[in-house]
């Protein structure tokens, strides 16, 4: 077997990694870089030697790409169910019409590749690390991945029962750098999912308090596709008294997932539909979308009790929202810190209205604990660095690294 990383032996984001075999070679992910100015199809890629593309999950530095190439899309039901629903809200969202869905734990072959799924927890819904067979070797693709979200019993159960007689790990390592490092990834001690819960409630007052700050609308800014975060706010808003308020983006990806948990926690939240929204589903039809009517909350109610909600923030609010709506309002932003460039649309927007904006988020990359934790429990007889923009570290960290971006097996 051999493999060549085209994009992320060096970097975060565009991941692209070729395993070849027996004249055929398969990709596991093929991602958009984060990287504006980096091309989009990295140079060393021969797309016409691909048989299929094998994806971790539906982040787009790691999905972005593969409607490009005219082969399957081997991906998680949950995240191929989330990912048709994104491509209708949001543009360059691959709908993957050409997608296999494969099962956890449940191995299958292509291209001469036996492949088996591990479910792992992480930011993205659905999430998985591969134990890819062929020619004798045997390979462990982490994909990305923490142990500090509601679904942490998935990358504990990897950690109890790993595979066997891993010839190669790639691993990721988003976090390996200074304390921040220069993406915006601590590294050390990932603050747990759940604690945010706290974190949200001691900076935002309850509804109805009598003190002046904070006792406003409190704005949510926070991915759609990040069901964890979506989760933890709606559990901030019912211990702090308010409701959760959502758009419906957000509820078409929540009702995606399938999972009776979140759904029954879907059926107590709020949806208000922004203008742009609104547009949309009169103009592509697209009323199978909208929520049940007893779950629609209006400007007009939003605007007479602010104090009583706490809103998933879209950018398309600067328009909807009032002055007065606004007033005592606080802003807070739970996404990757390295988004806030000082010219945002949320940051003019806090700007513009005179908002305390505060950062409340947790990542979702293993800390360095976490990424000894998986190394130590497959006990790879080589370790190769991906997802990463210090490879070199790794060796202060794991045993038997090699920081290449091709390996024969």
């Amino acid at each position: 077997m051999k493999i060549l990383i085209h994009r992320g032996a060096s970097e975060i984001g565009g991941s692209c990694i070729e395993l070849m075999h027996n004249g055929k070679s398969i990709l596991l992910d093929y991602g958009r870089p984060l990287d504006a100015n980096a091309p989009i199809v990295p140079h060393s890629l021969l797309p016409e030697r691909i048989s299929a593309i094998i994806a971790s999950h539906l982040h787009q530095d790691h999905i972005g790409m593969a409607d490009s190439l005219a082969v399957p899309v081997y991906i998680g039901t949950q995240a191929l169910a989330m990912l048709r629903e994104a491509a209708v809200w949001v543009s360059h969202t691959p709908a993957l019409d050409n997608a296999v869905a494969y099962q956890p734990l449940k191995a299958f072959e292509v291209a001469g590749f036996r492949i088996t799924p591990y479910p792992v927890d992480h930011s993205a819904f659905d999430s998985y690390a591969f134990l890819i067979e062929a020619g004798g070797k045997r390979v462990f693709y982490s994909g990305d991945f923490r142990d500090s979200g509601y679904t942490a019993y998935k990358t504990e159960r990897l950690f109890v029962q790993p595979p066997q007689d891993i010839d190669l790990l790639l691993m990721e390592g988003t976090t390996i750098g200074s304390v921040i490092n220069s993406a915006g990834f601590a590294t050390h001690g990932n603050t747990k999912e759940a604690d945010l819960i706290d974190m949200i409630c001691t900076t935002v007052k309850p509804a109805g308090c009598t003190v002046e700050d904070n006792a406003g609308m409190v704005l949510f800014a926070a991915s759609s596709q990040n069901i964890d975060r979506l989760v933890t706010a709606y559990k901030a808003a019912n211990k702090l008294g308010r409701k959760f308020v959502i758009d419906a983006y957000a509820y078409s990806m929540l009702k995606a997932t399938g999972v009776k948990s979140i759904q029954s926690a879907l059926a107590n939240m709020l949806v208000y539909i922004p203008q742009y929204q609104r547009v949309k589903i009169k103009n592509e039809q697209l009323f199978d979308k909208l929520c049940p009517r007893k779950q629609r909350i209006f400007i007009e109610e939003l605007a007479q009790s602010p104090e009583k909600y706490l809103i998933l923030y879209r950018n398309a609010h600067i328009y909807d929202f009032s002055v007065d709506m606004l007033k005592n309002a606080i802003v807070l932003y739970s996404q990757w810190s390295g988004y806030l460039t000082g010219d945002s649309h949320i940051e003019r927007f806090v700007q513009q209205h005179g908002l305390p904006l505060r950062h409340v988020h947790t990542s979702g990359h293993a800390d360095i604990a976490t990424l000894q934790r998986l190394a130590q429990a497959l006990k790879p007889k080589v370790l190769v660095p991906v997802h990463s923009e210090y490879p070199e570290l790794y060796s202060e960290y794991f045993e038997n690294v090699k920081v290449v971006s091709e390996i024969n097996l």
